[in-house]
């Protein structure tokens, strides 16, 4: 039965309309229909925990209100398949395939009117109506609004010292958030760092001085730093977040330069675990075309004497990408 003919059917009088403009989750769940997509692409069946019901029930609800309008069967046909996948279902039923994709869309619709009608019965295409469009972007206005604000604090807490309360502006904010993920069952579950954990890595980031960047300016380490503890903290590093005075290095660009704090900072918790396993040895491997990087992959080396990464030498303008790893003969 279709998502139109339940809502004929299933619903009764007594569901209430969903309360649906101070829900983040529901105005998430509408922004997937900015653009048409049909139901079960929008909202697959992983978002019931954000939703609190299962997405059918959300979209029949959602059609009820008027806040997501299905499309005609030739408007489906149209935004649901590729130009190209078009031609081919036209060719085997041997229609023309020339002509724009609304032409085709019109064939299909005349030639295979039944197939098509339940290929979208269960699962219309859908779109935003004006009134949901309105409401999502006042929402995306608001969260904008308020990651800007939660940067520009934190931002100064970290120019001031003050890490403690950038981690915990940070937390505030992240403990807000909706995150909505499709199930991953070889996700391996870390536990989730302490207060204490976070403003140790962020004092680490700021005393760091990977020899890869040695040719920086001084005034560029803290904004540096500043801009790579709010990476971690937000799990975003724009750029842009850097001020415009600084003045970055001429054989990277500033995002590998961001990147090579983030590689050092790994390395470092890389080297650090591998100690305590009482590994002896390490094997780099080469990750990049430069001749530095070629003359190092394959070495190996006691595990005080390893070089560091990213390595010194490289000139490559992506940057190093060197790996570490233990040597079978770790204990020896």
């Amino acid at each position: 039965m279709s998502l139109l003919k339940k809502l004929l059917t299933t619903l009764t009088p007594q569901r209430k309309s969903l309360d649906w403009k101070d829900s983040a989750a529901h105005l998430m769940a509408l922004e997937q229909f900015l653009c048409a997509k049909r139901a079960d692409v929008g909202l697959p069946d992983y978002w019931e925990s954000a939703l609190n019901s299962p997405p059918k029930y959300i979209i029949e609800q959602f059609i009820k209100d008027g806040l997501l309008i299905p499309l005609s069967l030739v408007e489906s046909i149209q935004s649901h398949f590729k130009l190209s996948e078009m031609k081919e279902q036209a060719k085997s039923l041997g229609l023309a395939v020339s002509g724009k994709k609304e032409d085709l869309a019109k064939r299909l619709a005349n030639e295979n009117q039944n197939e098509m009608t339940r290929f979208f019965d269960e699962y219309p295409v859908l779109i935003c109506s004006e009134e949901a469009k309105r409401a999502v972007e006042t929402y995306r206005k608001d969260k904008e609004k308020s990651f800007e604000k939660t940067i520009t604090s934190i931002k100064l807490s970290l120019n001031d010292g003050n890490f403690m309360d950038a981690v915990i502006t940070a937390r505030e904010y992240r403990k807000n958030e909706i995150k909505i993920q499709p199930p991953n069952s070889l996700a391996i579950k870390t536990p989730q760092p302490s207060v204490k954990d976070d403003i140790q890595h962020i004092e680490c980031i700021f005393k760091i001085r990977p020899k890869i960047l040695k040719e920086l300016d001084y005034d560029d380490w803290k904004p540096l730093s500043v801009v790579v503890a709010m990476g971690y903290l937000l799990g975003v590093m724009p750029t842009t977040w850097l001020p415009e005075s600084f003045k970055g290095l001429t054989k990277f660009g500033n995002a590998v330069t961001l990147k090579m704090m983030n590689f050092h900072l790994n390395h470092l918790s890389r080297m650090k675990k591998l100690r305590s396993l009482g590994i002896k040895k390490v094997k780099i491997m080469g990750g990049c075309e430069c001749d530095a990087c070629k003359q190092l992959s394959g070495k190996t080396f006691l595990i005080e004497n390893a070089p560091e990464l990213p390595y010194e030498q490289c000139n490559h303008y992506q940057g190093c990408r060197c790996l570490i790893r233990m040597e079978k003969d770790i204990f020896s």
